[in-house]
């Protein structure tokens, strides 16, 4: 039983873990930020 409580709290833990940078990253496109970093690195 003490495996299963450990599942629980690692999947809350987890949980919590991607609400937070769901949140931060809404509205946000990788891709663009990714060639913005790139064109400046590389002008």
């Amino acid at each position: 039983m003490e495996a299963n409580e450990s599942e629980v709290t690692e999947k809350q833990t987890i949980d919590r873990f991607i609400d937070k940078w769901k949140g931060f990253l809404k509205g946000s496109n990788p891709d663009d930020a990714k060639f913005k970093y790139l064109s400046e690195k590389y002008k």
